[in-house]
């Protein structure tokens, strides 16, 4: 990774990835569960799961998927979350590697989705159809989008997120991705003129 100065929030690096280098598919096995990687991309296709209730799914036919982590130490009061991104000078933080240096910053989702989301999207050839956030939200915290945002219909998780995913052995033909939480709901969103088309 690039050396950069982190003055500011729209300055933490956070770039676009593959479905399955974000979500760190490698292979048929599990995921590692200390992954601290981050990024966005759009799938294709993909499953929000509720594991509370009577366990709805609701399978989305394209998003934009926004992964970044909640940090330890959540504010005490309030419906915001607080993120936390570790690097170290060539990679994301991980654990294991003794020569890493846990070099976090920490930062409110809110400030975070209204610096470098409408950003993401000016990049896209067309509206995404969603953006779900892939964050953990442990306090259940009623978030809300930033004030005046404009865009896609945003998914949110209530309580821990948990990635699940199928695939055969060698990936050919690709793989299945299912995003699990408590409940999963849609915010309101100011309308976009952009993302309007006619219906079909």
């Amino acid at each position: 990774m690039a050396k950069r100065s982190v003055e500011r929030v729209a300055d933490i690096p956070f770039e676009r990835r593959t479905p399955a280098a974000l979500f760190d598919v490698r292979d048929a096995r599990p995921r590692d569960a200390d992954f601290f990687g981050c990024g966005w991309g759009e799938v294709a296709c993909l499953t929000l799961r509720h594991t509370e209730g009577v366990g709805v799914s609701r399978t989305l036919d394209g998003a934009l998927v926004l992964l970044v982590h909640a940090f330890d130490e959540q504010p005490g009061q309030g419906d915001e979350i607080d993120l936390g991104f570790w690097f170290d000078e060539d990679e994301w933080y991980e654990p294991e590697d003794s020569e890493d240096h846990d070099f976090v910053i920490v930062a409110p989702l809110t400030v975070f989705v209204r610096e470098h989301l409408p950003r993401i999207l000016t990049t896209l050839e067309r509206t995404p159809p969603c953006v779900v956030l892939a964050v953990c939200n442990p306090k259940r915290v009623n978030w809300q989008p930033p004030a005046g945002f404009t865009g896609p219909p945003l998914w949110f998780p209530s309580g821990d997120v948990n990635c699940r995913w199928w695939c055969d052995e060698s990936m050919e033909q690709g793989f299945r991705l299912h995003l699990e939480a408590a409940r999963w709901r849609q915010l309101s969103r100011v309308p976009d003129p952009r993302a309007c088309r006619p219906a079909e």
